[in-house]
């Protein structure tokens, strides 16, 4: 049964398909755009909880947050308000770290209310401060995590009411710094990672301790923390962002390679002291010279439970001394081809439009849609060229009812689920009908498979 939507707004033709991974459904747009020549999808955002099931893109507008060196982005919701905190320095011929922060309610996070980055913390006694973590218990208790570097690295706290005005914004001593209870062996700790789990601080960051470098776990019992207790090391991650979402611990890290450039690599984890590094989820945009020596120091955005972006330093040069902050979006893989040509140069237009650049080629002839890791929903001959309209098809088949059995031959994607919520796999001679093969999409409602 071949199911087709096409609906027809101000010229746009569209298609609904579903999502991987518990999203609802979205249509997808071939747009006409003249003012830009290159073949632009509509409506491919597909944000999950884990980076396993989507890519990630970069957005053409990049870098969003422009300073001298700036990066190590923390990205807090505040009731619709977004706070983005960074670290670095602003100012040309300043070269001592600060932390700064950026204010938007543009969901995006690609336009900002101030024309350049605010001071909120100087660095007073130390010579750097660096690497914020921000958590916002209340609207009116926010705790921050940074980096303090005199002779050596540190970590600090310093709290707020409102998320803007800390207390203290500069350092005259020690006193604000973290204490280990059961551990004198700390003789470097930098880059925290602050998150308020189970009414306990988890706090994740770079360390050597008893001569071992490396990703360590130390947790809080104190309402504002500055006495902690190692749990251990979890990894070789560095300069990591590691926060729960959904029912794992997802960690985003820089990953260095020689020569350059550095990439962010991603890691995950079901208790949070255990994790399993997945690989690649970000390098320097081809199409950008901003980063084209480095991405690195993530920051997540995470919205009602999901990803939806991720923020970054990127940087030119071989110090790594003019990072901008740049984002990134989770969209659907798209892929245009022309004859044995595949064009895989893309960008975000915006959360949910992406941009395929094609260059020379002004025409293609297929068109495939993914997502990780490789699930194909849209494999199909085109015959189009820059600025056509042209509609994609999609076709899912019921199969079985919740705890049936989906028979078919072969490798096939399967869906389950109800209404426009579904998670999806690839199965091979048929695949078990039921929670325990794809989990619960909609809790308390019956469900069905589909295969395609």
């Amino acid at each position: 049964m071949l199911k087709k939507w096409l609906v027809t707004i101000g010229g746009l033709v569209s298609l609904m398909l579903f999502a991987a991974v518990v999203s609802a459904a979205f249509s997808l747009t071939f747009v006409k755009q003249t003012s830009i020549p290159k073949f632009i999808f509509d409506n491919v955002g597909n944000t999950a909880t884990s980076p396993a099931y989507t890519t990630f893109a970069h957005f053409n507008g990049n870098p969003v947050i422009h300073g001298k060196n700036l990066y190590a982005p923390s990205i807090v919701n505040n009731s619709g308000t977004w706070n983005v905190y960074s670290g670095g320095y602003r100012d040309s011929g300043d070269g001592q770290d600060r932390i700064y922060v950026n204010t938007t309610t543009n969901k995006e996070l690609s336009t900002f209310k101030e024309a350049s980055p605010v001071l909120i913390i100087d660095h007073g006694y130390y010579i750097h401060v660096n690497d914020p973590s921000v958590v916002r218990r209340t609207p009116t208790f926010w705790v921050m995590a940074l980096t303090v570097f005199r002779d050596y690295d540190r970590i600090a706290v310093t709290t707020s009411s409102d998320g803007v005005a800390f207390s203290p914004n500069t350092f005259t001593d020690r006193t604000h710094e973290i204490n280990f209870t059961n551990s004198t062996s700390v003789t470097q700790a930098a880059r925290p990672s602050l998150n308020w789990y189970n009414n306990k601080w988890h706090m994740y960051f770079d360390a050597t301790v008893g001569g071992v470098n490396g990703q360590y776990l130390a947790t809080s019992s104190e309402s504002i923390p500055k006495n902690f207790s190692i749990v251990g090391r979890v990894g070789d991650m560095y300069d990591a962002d590691i926060h729960l979402v959904g029912n794992k611990w997802i960690a985003m890290y820089r990953h260095e390679v020689e020569p350059r450039p550095w990439r962010i690599h991603w890691a995950d984890s079901t208790d949070g002291t255990t994790f399993t590094e997945r690989g690649l989820l970000l390098e320097p945009d081809v199409q950008k010279t901003y980063d084209s020596d480095s991405v690195d120091n993530p920051g997540m955005v995470i919205d009602n439970g999901v990803l939806s972006a991720v923020m970054f330093g990127g940087s030119s040069d071989g110090a790594l001394t003019n990072h901008k902050i740049g984002i990134a979006y989770p969209q659907a893989k798209v892929i245009v081809k022309s004859g044995s040509v595949a064009h895989v140069h893309r960008q975000a237009l915006s959360a949910t439009q992406q941009i395929l650049e094609t260059y020379s080629y002004n025409s293609i002839d297929r068109v495939e849609i993914a997502y990780n890791p490789g699930i194909i929903v849209i494999n199909q001959a085109v015959s189009a060229t820059k600025g056509a309209e042209f509609s994609l098809d999609s076709s899912w088949t019921f199969c079985a009812d919740e705890n049936g059995q989906c028979n078919f031959s072969g490798t096939k994607t399967v869906r389950y689920g109800s209404g426009d919520t579904f998670v999806q796999g690839r199965f091979t001679d048929g695949v078990a009908c039921n929670n325990s093969t794809f989990g619960d999409p909609t809790f308390n409602v019956v469900k069905r498979c589909e295969v395609q």
